[in-house]
């Protein structure tokens, strides 16, 4: 007998609509928790990938700072070797030509015409 079962038959018993509407709203609740919780999950996720999504930005624009840097880099060592090999070059020609004067050796005049 349902009134010997513990809390008894309740206090909705003989009351049809208050019933109904007492259960209706509990379900509307579960329903709205269910949702509640599905949305929470959603939002969490699209938080992860927006915080993934900026921490590759951020890898990204390091890695291009990083490469810019070293192009400067490589920029001020080949301009750096264009300088000395300059240098080089000069210095090679002025100890030729003091090697040339203090030889012996004469320069010798040469009247030819090429015409082509």
């Amino acid at each position: 007998n349902i009134s010997k079962v513990e809390g008894g038959p309740g206090e909705f018993l003989g009351k049809p609509n208050e019933t109904y509407a007492k259960v209706t709203h509990a379900m509307r609740l579960e329903l709205i928790k269910a949702s509640a919780e599905n949305t929470l999950a959603t939002h969490r996720e699209a938080r992860q990938m927006d915080h993934r999504i900026w921490v590759m930005n951020e890898q990204r624009q390091n890695s291009q700072l990083h490469f810019e840097s070293l192009l400067t880099k490589l920029a001020g060592a080949a301009d750096r070797v264009k300088i000395e090999r300059s240098k080089a070059t000069r210095d090679e020609l002025i100890q030729a030509l003091e090697m040339f004067f203090k030889s012996d050796h004469k320069l010798r005049v040469v009247h030819v015409h090429h015409h082509g």
